[in-house]
């Protein structure tokens, strides 16, 4: 069987990558994303 992990969208995911301080991260949601969707397709 696959393992699935789930990134959840939730309260706050819009502030990645724009927070001055990097509370959040200096990678925004659709960074994220592209980062996780191209690592999913090679595994």
């Amino acid at each position: 069987m696959t393992p699935r992990i789930l990134f959840l969208n939730g309260p706050g995911t819009n502030l990645y990558g724009l927070d001055v301080k990097g509370t959040y991260g200096t990678e925004s949601f659709p960074q994220i994303e592209a980062r996780l969707l191209k690592q999913a397709a090679t595994a």
